[in-house]
């Protein structure tokens, strides 16, 4: 259970508390934000997680030189630490490098694309399993983006398979988007919600489509739907939820 002890925008210190572990165990936490001191450390926390995942193309590592350049005042990041160890992290990018912008996957015109930030990574341990972490740091940057940045949009991509980041990201209310061809040659489905405009869809009609019938889900995104949350059927596989744009 994890139990909010206090909450400061203006230090480093966002929260302390008590979480209980996967293993039953409770210890203290806290969430604090990252900088160019932690980058050793979470560099053994990406190892150590992407090591350990069943399929490969879950998640793709970031660099020793991507995590530098966001942790050097080009972004915002977020780590968890339970008693002095970090066991969770997650980053948002306002300087988005033109390179990388994943607007330019829709087409948006030079001004929109400077109004882009991105998340570009989001690492939790397995014994923070059941906590939710990933969406709450996630949360806490956005609402400090919103005061300090002030974006229009939010991106980030996400693998098919990535059951626990597809449901993080549809619970902030990004919007599957497009399904392509990313990293390693693996599918992505790119997601992003517009803070100054929302967009409406016809959930009284929903499609179903399993996450792996990549035709299907990209035939509706070219004829105006959007995949807006998930679930898993009997046999545990992943669902993806589409409904139009009204």
């Amino acid at each position: 259970m994890l139990i909010k002890i206090d909450s400061d925008f203006s230090t480093d210190v966002i929260e302390r508390g008590t979480i209980t572990l996967i293993n039953g165990i409770e210890k203290p936490y806290v969430i604090r934000l990252l900088n160019t001191d932690d980058l050793t450390d979470i560099m053994i926390l990406q190892d150590s997680i992407l090591k350990n995942l069943g399929l490969s193309e879950l998640a793709v590592a970031l660099t020793n030189d991507e995590l530098s350049f966001i942790l050097d005042g080009n972004g915002d990041s977020l780590g968890t630490f339970i008693s002095g160890e970090l066991r969770a992290c997650c980053s948002l990018l306002w300087n988005v490098p033109d390179n990388i912008n994943m607007a330019k996957e829709l087409g948006f015109d030079a001004y929109s694309l400077s109004q882009v930030e991105q998340f570009e990574m989001a690492l939790v341990h397995s014994d923070l399993r059941g906590h939710k972490m990933q969406q709450k740091l996630a949360t806490i940057l956005i609402e400090r983006s919103k005061i300090t940045h002030q974006k229009r949009y939010l991106f980030t991509t996400v693998s098919p398979h990535n059951f626990p980041s597809i449901q993080t990201i549809t619970s902030l209310g990004l919007n599957i988007v497009k399904l392509t061809k990313m990293y390693n040659n693996w599918n992505r489905y790119i997601a992003y919600k517009d803070f100054s405009y929302e967009q409406l869809l016809d959930k009284s009609q929903v499609v179903e489509v399993l996450n792996t019938d990549y035709t299907k889900q990209k035939h509706l995104l070219e004829n105006g739907y959007r995949g807006f949350s998930l679930k898993k059927d009997k046999n545990n596989n992943i669902i993806i939820l589409f409904s139009k744009i009204i």
